[in-house]
């Protein structure tokens, strides 16, 4: 159909490492398969709890596929890290502000 979506298929990396798997789950976003870039990313954290793409990448696919509460704390993760780049941290303040707002309605 003409409307359906491209079916998500990023290469796994073989022994990859945190960066790998970032890529992998930024093509799954692409792709709007938010479970597969959740499982990409949360192999990143493993490799690399303070990789700030993967947490910022892991905290926006959470909020996309309803997991407000995980959203939530791995944004917060994020900013802990102190992350000098302004725009980074200004996606993080509102992917924040807009998993608090979801858990209130």
């Amino acid at each position: 159909p003409a409307n359906s979506r491209p079916t998500a298929q990023p290469s796994a990396p073989a022994g990859g490492s945190a960066d790998d798997y970032v890529a992998q789950g930024r093509e799954y976003i692409k792709a709007e398969a938010f479970e597969k870039a959740i499982e990409a990313l949360s192999k990143a954290i493993a490799l690399n709890p303070s990789h700030p793409s993967a947490l910022l990448l892991l905290a926006t696919s959470y909020g996309a596929d309803g997991q407000q509460e995980l959203a939530i704390s791995t944004w917060k993760q994020f900013l802990v890290l102190e992350v000098s780049d302004d725009y980074a941290r200004g996606i993080a303040f509102v992917g924040l502000g807009q998993a608090y707002d979801t858990t209130r309605l």
